[in-house]
Formats: structure tokens, C-alpha cells, sequence
């Protein structure tokens, strides 16, 4: 069975959780009290947050422990949320140009009824 093993990142003021996935065993949790002993030697070795970030993932890798994000990244229900969300987004955005458009032409009709002023 898998089981999410959590740690917060700390660099200067930037401060971030990473959320790994690894089996849930007694070999796993030694090896993660190993990995999080040596994760102050990553971020000596790193120039920015991202860069931290980004080390500690493959820092933990290496231990056997894998990215939550890029599990579900992989998920299908993710794909779909992903693309809902997308297409909600476009549909508003293409809604949006209707309307100004609508309201453009509304305006162009009172100026040629000379409704409106210029």
C-alpha cells in the first residue's frame, strides 16, 4: 500500500510543502528518516527556491520516493479535470468577445441613428 510522506521546505523566506508517495513499509520509513537527515545538504548546494525545490524532489528519488504532483499528473481524472477546466475558460473568454462585440455593434447602430454623440 502506498502512503504520502510530507515535508516542508524552507529556503530564506520561501517556504513550500513537498508531497511524496512511497510504499508503506518500515524499509521506506528508515530510508525517509535518512533522506530528510540529509536534506540541509541540498539546499546548501542550491541558488533559488526553484532550484531547492526541484534538488529536493530528485533528492528523494533517489531514496525511492516519487513526486505526489507527478503521480496524478499521470492520473486520467486529472486529464479530464485539466481539460474541463480549459475548455470552461475558453467558452468564457469566447462569451467575453460576443459581448463586446454585441456592444460595439449596439453602439455603432445609435451613432448611425444619431442617437448617441460622438
Amino acid at each position: 500500500m502506498k502512503k504520502a510522506y510530507i515535508i516542508n521546505l524552507k529556503y530564506g523566506i520561501w517556504e513550500n510543502q513537498l508531497w511524496l508517495e512511497a510504499d508503506d513499509n518500515e524499509v521506506m520509513q528508515e530510508k525517509w528518516e535518512i533522506a530528510k537527515a540529509k536534506l540541509t545538504d541540498v539546499a546548501t548546494a542550491c541558488q533559488s527556491s526553484g532550484d531547492y525545490f526541484n534538488k529536493a524532489i530528485e533528492h528523494f528519488s533517489q531514496y525511492g520516493f516519487s513526486s505526489w504532483l507527478d503521480t496524478q499528473l499521470d492520473s486520467p481524472v486529472y486529464m479530464v479535470l485539466t481539460i474541463l477546466i480549459v475548455a470552461g475558460l475558453l467558452a468564457g473568454g469566447i462569451a467575453g468577445m460576443i459581448s463586446v462585440r454585441r456592444e460595439g455593434k449596439k453602439i455603432e447602430e445609435l451613432k448611425r441613428r444619431r442617437m448617441i454623440e460622438e
